[in-house]
């Protein structure tokens, strides 16, 4: 579903469902099933800025895409789903009235993979980014090479359980690449949350997530057994890794979202971690009032207990 409210009355202005009906055989889940992630509101104006964006995943074979001719959609991505255990969608609705001006599949080539949309961010200078992970269908090791769209000097990665796109003004593909480690026995590497900044007169695309498996090779914490945290940035004019690393302990850490007010980047997530030291949580410089622990409260990882964390960095 999409809905809106407004801001004064809380009254619901317009809302719609979004899916299909149709499931794509064979699926282990045995239903339809179209879920949207995540959103992304641009200021209030014309243009990009009169849409809200939106993200998830399908097993729909009848999703309805669609790209309206008398907008500025009318040659972006458009891809039916033909192949796939479930597929990626991105969509655009018209934030007065709900509209669909646009609605696209993305996904690879292979039925024995899917593709998750899990984050979303839009820029009004720099457009549209989306992220998610990419899942197999059973644990039979197959061969992952991910559609890859890359500008000359852009970072490219044909294996990999995340994934990261960027859009064209006319959303169209600029820019897509798999990201962070591969293990097709666990396959819990994602990218969570997106994130543009703009900073020291430059413009990064921030992400978090998790990476397990090799593939991922950035400046990994000691004995990171089940899978850590992963952060990164891209500098958005040369799409160019500008900075990538793991954090968390040897249980397993997973970032779910990040925002920036600045001058820093704020990241929250989870972790079974019972081995962070203060190199993995600093204190602050005055400690009046604060809350500050490294130690987790779930007496035994095996038992999969989980506390929050929230980091601050200077980028």
């Amino acid at each position: 579903v999409v809905m809106k409210f407004d801001k004064l009355t809380k009254h619901l202005e317009w809302g719609t469902y979004y899916g299909g009906s149709e499931e794509v055989s064979p699926i282990s889940v045995n239903y339809a099933c179209t879920d949207a992630r995540k959103l992304a509101v641009p200021p209030s104006g014309s243009g990009v800025k009169a849409y809200v964006y939106t993200t998830g995943t399908t097993n729909c074979s009848d999703f309805e895409i669609h790209r309206n001719p008398q907008t500025m959609f009318s040659n972006a991505l458009y891809q039916a789903y033909t192949t796939g255990y479930h597929r990626m969608w991105v969509g655009a609705f018209k934030k007065d009235n709900g509209t669909r001006d646009w609605a696209t599949t993305h996904g690879l080539l292979d039925d024995a993979y899917g593709e998750e949309g899990l984050a979303i961010a839009f820029d009004t200078q720099y457009g549209l980014a989306v992220g998610g992970r990419v899942n197999q269908n059973g644990y039979t090791p197959t061969t992952l090479s991910y559609p890859c769209v890359t500008p000359v000097g852009a970072y490219q990665q044909t294996e990999g359980g995340g994934f990261v796109m960027h859009f064209n003004p006319d959303f169209t593909i600029r820019w897509s690449t798999a990201f962070g480690g591969y293990d097709e026995n666990i396959r819990r590497t994602q990218v969570t949350d997106l994130c543009f900044t703009r900073n020291m007169g430059s413009t990064q695309l921030w992400l978090c997530g998790a990476s397990w498996g090799p593939g991922f090779q950035y400046e990994p914490p000691a004995n990171p057994t089940f899978g850590t945290a992963l952060i990164a940035s891209f500098d958005i004019p040369s799409l160019a890794l500008e900075y990538a690393n793991l954090w968390g302990g040897s249980g397993t850490s997973v970032a779910y979202g990040l925002d920036f007010d600045g001058k820093d980047i704020w990241v929250v997530g989870g972790t079974e971690s019972h081995d962070l030291t203060a190199v993995d949580c600093p204190a602050p410089a005055s400690m009046a009032g604060v809350h500050h622990t490294y130690v987790n409260g779930g007496p035994d990882q095996n038992f999969r207990r989980c506390d929050g964390f929230i980091l601050a960095l200077n980028p």
